[in-house]
């Protein structure tokens, strides 16, 4: 019992472009926005976790969408991708599970033209909107009168990629997939209730990234407030007890769906596998899945392409 983790959820990190370039463009990505913001004494956050959940770099694009090609060679594209990835420590060989969602964040070109750094310092940080920061909130509608009325929607369209990732000890990979999109779709949602009708004024994700001016709308600070501190609430969430515990958690009301549940097996059985066994049936079929499983057992080089 002295080898399991007390948090169910280790780190909470947004990674993506602090200063996304123009569409069509490559950046390094980095770590924008991350929770806790120190490091746990027994598990320091990776530094290079942004190259796992972006290994071909943070793209700028026109589109807020992945391309895929179907079947009929047609491209069609989807809003967010999700899937896992882990961490092995080379000196006590423990493993950790990064599960991220990647997705297209819209990028306000004209709040970033004109965010200024007071003082020769660079973005300030997110813990500056907790209350006690430099940040202060001005009145929307006077900054509108100074805009015509036909400026005031953002024609820029440019989106930079951006992860949601989960740091965890625990290979919940189904119900963290599931957590993790949620939190995406809170996102979305205090983006588009509190999104400033003047285009020069940062929006949530200007001020999570540390984009910002010193004049951010009340809406925007107080959504950041709440969704920084629904993130620190999730955090707090103790690991379940192998064989003796469940844990669930809430993080949407019951009318759009059931709590998330938590549970591991007695140490005296087999370890938690939580990955959908039908995924690899349904993509490659029978026969070539236990032809894998086979070359698998018999510890055999496996080389899977991708060739969409």
């Amino acid at each position: 019992m002295s080898n399991i983790c007390p948090r169910l959820i280790d780190y909470f990190v947004l990674i993506g472009s602090r200063l996304p370039g123009n569409a069509y463009s490559v950046q390094s990505p980095e770590i924008l926005c991350r929770f806790p913001p120190t490091n746990h004494k027994d598990f320091p956050l990776p530094t290079d976790v942004s190259f796992f959940c972006q290994p071909e770099g943070c793209i700028n694009t026109s589109s807020n969408t992945f391309p895929i090609k179907s079947l009929d060679n047609n491209l069609s594209g989807i809003k967010s991708m999700t899937f896992l990835f882990s961490l092995t420590d080379k000196d006590s060989s423990k493993t950790r599970y990064g599960i991220c969602t990647n997705f297209f964040r819209p990028v306000n070109l004209r709040s970033l033209s004109k965010t200024t750094y007071p003082n020769g310092r660079e973005g300030t940080h997110f813990g500056d909107v907790s209350g006690n920061g430099p940040v202060s909130c001005s009145n929307e509608s006077i900054q509108d009168k100074s805009l015509p009325s036909g400026k005031l929607k953002n024609t820029n369209n440019v989106y930079s990629l951006t992860s949601i990732c989960l740091i965890t000890h625990y290979p919940f990979a189904t119900t963290f997939a599931r957590l993790v999109q949620c939190v995406h779709v809170i996102l979305k949602k205090l983006h588009k209730l509190s999104k400033p009708s003047c285009v020069e004024s940062p929006d949530i994700w200007d001020v999570l990234t540390s984009n910002i001016t010193l004049s951010c709308s009340y809406p925007v600070v107080e959504s950041t407030r709440q969704f920084q501190c629904w993130i620190l609430r999730l955090l707090s969430a103790p690991a379940p007890i192998p064989g003796c515990t469940c844990v669930y958690l809430s993080v949407q009301p019951q009318t759009l769906g059931s709590p998330l549940c938590f549970a591991l097996p007695d140490q005296s059985r087999l370890p938690l596998v939580d990955f959908p066994v039908n995924l690899p049936f349904e993509i490659m079929g029978i026969r070539k899945t236990f032809r894998l499983i086979m070359c698998l057992l018999l510890e055999q080089k496996v080389s899977l392409l991708d060739f969409i």
